[in-house]
């Protein structure tokens, strides 16, 4: 049995981290897309989006 059986060596644990962030990158863009479809499902883009945003800072800058 070599050293290398017993610990894992520092580019195996690199990979292994740089696997773990592309999972969890992976995940929050399915996430993300889900929110899209849900926002266009109710009929907001972009713009709405963008006017709803304003309309709530506007009335927050307001109320302070």
């Amino acid at each position: 049995m070599s050293l290398f059986d017993k610990q894992p060596s520092r580019f195996t644990e690199k990979i292994d981290v740089l696997d773990l962030l592309i999972n969890l990158l992976r995940e929050h863009e399915e996430k993300l897309d889900k929110l899209v479809t849900r926002l266009e499902d109710m009929g907001l883009n972009s713009e709405s989006i963008e006017k709803l945003i304003e309309n709530f800072e506007a009335k927050f800058e307001a109320s302070n």
